[in-house]
């Protein structure tokens, strides 16, 4: 692995696979002691004076890197996910995946932690597979939009996962929210525990927002910034997006929503730039999904209207 990642990463410059292969032959597994203990001059003898300073100092930024590459090395993880869990845990990265191999789905594949963890022989039934393979059902849950799933399509994800487990296939869901890792907001309905704070957040911000007293709304402000963006777009607002703009400007959270081309865009550039601050920060553009019926834009009125105002 260390000569995959001294030949790949952008910290090692001018190591390539060749001079990365020829610290590997000279010094095979104990070229990780060296870089630790930053041993330059046997090093320069392979690579010369340059590349060992590279190779040394790329590495002393974060020496319990070494190690980590040493020990994920023999279960042949990839440099860069490798990397990652050594930026991500530091020098507990050995001993959170050595507690339990599945943390390591936040890196890579379900089907390589899997594999791996059983041929370091976890068993069929470890608790901590099955708490993994429901986060697992649930991550590819959101991964399509769903913050949170109904138990009997997080279920049916599980025994897929989990081919080989013949047991209960309501026990993994069971481990998973005894364990804390996946909570149940609803009766049949769960969800990972990352998606319930990110909910509570959310939730605790637009309460704020909603509670929070807005300054008095500057209507001649708002009517003079729509009339210098119809200048500059060549037509009127509609009415929905007029309506949209004085909302915005009123409210302590807004979610202006549309279809592609409908004008969003234009509302948040007619939303005057220097009205208060609360107005400015709460405006949020969602568009809706595709509809297989097209919908019919609003038709733009002309420019010349607008002496009527």
């Amino acid at each position: 692995m260390i000569i995959r990642h001294l030949a790949t990463d952008k910290r090692f410059p001018g190591i390539g696979w060749a001079t990365a292969n020829r610290l590997w032959t000279a010094f095979g597994e104990t070229i990780y002691n060296r870089i630790r203990d930053r041993e330059l001059k046997p090093l320069a003898d392979v690579v010369g004076a340059e590349r060992a300073v590279a190779i040394v100092d790329g590495f002393g930024m974060l020496c319990d890197e070494v190690e980590i590459f040493r020990w994920l090395d023999r279960y042949g993880v990839a440099p860069r996910v490798a990397g990652a869990a050594a930026r991500v845990w530091g020098i507990g990265a050995i001993d959170r995946i050595k507690a339990d191999p599945y943390a390591m789905t936040l890196l890579e594949p379900w089907q390589d932690v899997d594999a791996r963890a059983l041929r370091l022989g976890v068993v069929l039934d470890d608790p901590r597979r099955l708490a993994a393979a429901v986060e697992q059902a649930l991550a590819i849950r959101f991964r399509l939009g769903h913050m949170a799933s109904p138990t009997p399509v997080v279920k049916q994800l599980v025994r897929r996962l989990l081919s080989s487990f013949t047991g209960d296939p309501s026990r993994p869901i069971d481990v998973a929210l005894a364990n804390g890792r996946v909570v149940s907001p609803a009766a049949d309905v769960l969800q990972s525990r990352v998606c319930r704070f990110m909910e509570d957040e959310v939730a605790r911000l637009i309460s704020e927002r909603v509670r929070r007293e807005l300054p008095r709304s500057d209507g001649k402000l708002i009517l003079d910034t729509i009339a210098k963006v119809e200048q500059e777009i060549g037509y009127l607002l509609t009415d929905a997006q007029r309506a949209a703009v004085f909302m915005a400007t009123s409210c302590g959270v807004c979610v202006i929503s549309g279809g592609a081309g409908t004008g969003k865009t234009t509302v948040v550039r007619a939303t005057p730039a220097d009205a208060p601050r609360p107005y400015r920060r709460q405006i949020a553009l969602r568009p809706q999904p595709a509809s297989p019926v097209p919908s019919r834009l609003p038709k733009k009125r002309p420019l010349r209207r607008a002496k009527h105002l």
